[in-house]
């Protein structure tokens, strides 16, 4: 007679190598995944006011100056009639003019007011900006 028990113990310990590496692969995988992005496009933002009033978001967009007196964020730099354009503030922020140039791609993070002083619907007030 053959002895069984050895064949059935080198089986079992190969299966249960192998789900250990399919497992530990998976969990790096998973783990090293880049982290998902939460942003918010000057379109988004204004199509759904009521959802993001006194809320602290974050908007993606080009930091503009050219078509208005307040500085805003749009989603794109072509001055097309009925473009979407949300207005901010970063009085918050010291030095904020010496980082922001016009033309470039920033996540602003704030939160967002209704009926401010300057007579706008709205207006994000900016904690942080980052450029993307």
């Amino acid at each position: 007679m053959k002895p069984k028990n050895k064949l059935l113990e080198t089986r079992t310990l190969i299966i249960i190598l192998i789900v250990i590496i399919i497992v530990g692969g998976g969990y790096l995988i998973i783990s090293n995944l880049p982290p998902e992005e939460e942003y918010l496009t000057p379109e988004e933002v204004l199509a759904n006011i009521d959802s993001y009033i006194d809320k602290k978001i974050t908007v993606r967009g080009y930091y503009d100056l050219s078509t208005a007196a307040e500085p805003i964020v749009v989603s794109t730099l072509s001055t097309t009639e009925g473009r979407t354009e949300l207005r901010i503030d970063y009085s918050n922020i010291e030095n904020a003019t010496d980082d922001l140039f016009e033309g470039e791609k920033f996540d602003f993070t704030g939160e967002l007011f209704k009926d401010t002083p300057t007579g706008f619907d709205v207006i994000l007030i900016l904690d942080d900006f980052e450029k993307v």
